[in-house]
Formats: structure tokens, C-alpha cells, sequence
């Protein structure tokens, strides 16, 4: 089960998306700040709710390199992000989960820096299926 959220959606470019999100996969940050930062040429943060019967909770260090290993996404040519992502995102949809947590209790310690650190960069929410998660406001408006 996934804890309540809400989870925070960092615009990137374009519009703001007012029905959904499009793409295989949504990265959501734990933290408005941390969405604020993915978010600086738009300025715009959006506060989600997700839908998940079967998430993947990867809350140790140990636990996400295991699954990560398991994916297979270190081997597969192509930037870390998306194609790696992806990759590990299609393992995770192929064991029958609709989304991956990876809180910030997986980032403790110096392994969980680098190994989870290095490859995530960040606490998250990978939602595998877009369309349950589902924008409740608009966080942090466009700036004027």
C-alpha cells in the first residue's frame, strides 16, 4: 500500500498537462521542493493522488539494488534517464506492479547514497500506468 500523498509533478516544459499525463511512466518527487527543482523553466508544481493496487515499495538500499540488478537496466545501452528508467519500469510492470516507492529511508547510509542515490538521484514515486495518477491542484501556479 502507498502512503495517502499527495505526490508533486514538476513541469518541465509545455502546458500544463489538465487532464492527465501522457508517456509510459510519471515520476512523482515526495516533496513539493523537490518538484520545485524539476520544475524551473515552468515554475509549475502539481500535487497528485495515485491510484495503486500493487506498488513495488523498494524502502532499503538492499531491497532496490536487488531489483534493480533483477531488471537488468545497467546492462541496456542508452542514457540512464529514460532508457534505463524505463527499462527498470517495464521489469517492474512485468511482476505485476503499477507503480515503484522508493522513500527516503533507501537513500540511508553511504550505500544507499551512492548505489540508490547514483541511479534515482532522488526519493519517488514511479506511477507505471499514468492514468492512475490523477492532478488534485496545482501546487506552485506558473510564476508571473
Amino acid at each position: 500500500m502507498l502512503p495517502g500523498g499527495p505526490y508533486y509533478h514538476g513541469v518541465t516544459r509545455g502546458a500544463i498537462p489538465s487532464t492527465g499525463f501522457a508517456g509510459t511512466e510519471v515520476f512523482l518527487a515526495l516533496t513539493p521542493d523537490l518538484a520545485d527543482a524539476y520544475a524551473d523553466a515552468s515554475g509549475v508544481v502539481l500535487a497528485c493522488t495515485v491510484t495503486s493496487r500493487a506498488p513495488l515499495v523498494l524502502d532499503t538500499c538492499a531491497a532496490f539494488v536487488a531489483a534493480w540488478q533483477a531488471s537488468g537496466a545497467d546492462a541496456v545501452e542508452g542514457p540512464f534517464h529514460p532508457t534505463r528508467t524505463h527499462a527498470f519500469a517495464e521489469w517492474a510492470r512485468a511482476q505485476g506492479h503499477d507503480a515503484v516507492l522508493v522513500p527516503e529511508s533507501a537513500f540511508d547510509g553511504e550505500d544507499g547514497y551512492h548505489e540508490v542515490g547514483g541511479r534515482l538521484g532522488e526519493p519517488q514515486l514511479i506511477v507505471l500506468y499514468p492514468h492512475l495518477a490523477r492532478i488534485v491542484k496545482v501546487e506552485r501556479p506558473r510564476p508571473a
